[in-house]
């Protein structure tokens, strides 16, 4: 079986699409069974972050296994083809991982954003220093992790010129 390097882009995302829809499945179990304990008592923008972050994560995994052909069109220029086949392989592997990285952060960035406005909504005799700093850090370093996985998603190329330098023959 002789299949391109876009073919195998697509199968690994395929497979991400997989792992990602079970996990909004495991998500949906394990944040809506909680719901009713919690109704009363939460604040609003945390109900709401519990419902949406499953969703998201579905969403996600459904795009990835129905909507990969665009976007391997989208993330694959042809010019890579012609590269020798361990750097191709790379690249395949570097926007797989770009993939996985940005899968990951994204539902950690949509839950940050509802912490952050649950803080912004508490009142202020609570002393929320604490939490905010640590989900501000949490924050930034998911917003890190969701460009970085967006740029080997996209470009990757530094990694790929520090991976394969250029021969000086």
């Amino acid at each position: 079986m002789d299949m391109s390097y876009k073919g195998w882009l697509s199968v690994g995302l395929k497979v991400l699409g997989a792992a990602t829809l079970v996990n909004g499945l495991v998500q949906v179990v394990i944040q809506w069974g909680s719901l009713p304990s919690v109704w009363g008592m939460a604040s609003s923008w945390l109900l709401v972050g519990s419902i949406a972050l499953p969703l998201v994560t579905i969403a996600a995994g459904l795009y990835l296994l129905m909507g990969t052909r665009g976007l391997v069109d989208r993330v694959w220029s042809d010019g890579q083809e012609e590269l020798d086949s361990a750097q191709v392989m790379f690249a395949v592997a570097m926007k797989i991982m770009g993939l996985v990285l940005a899968v990951q952060a994204l539902p950690e960035v949509i839950q940050a954003i509802f912490n952050i406005l649950f803080i912004f909504g508490v009142s202020p005799v609570w002393d929320t220093s604490a939490q905010n700093q640590f989900i501000y850090q949490k924050f930034l370093s998911m917003l890190l992790k969701l460009l970085l996985g967006c740029y080997l998603l996209f470009k990757g190329t530094w990694l790929q010129r520090v991976a394969f330098p250029p021969s000086n023959e």
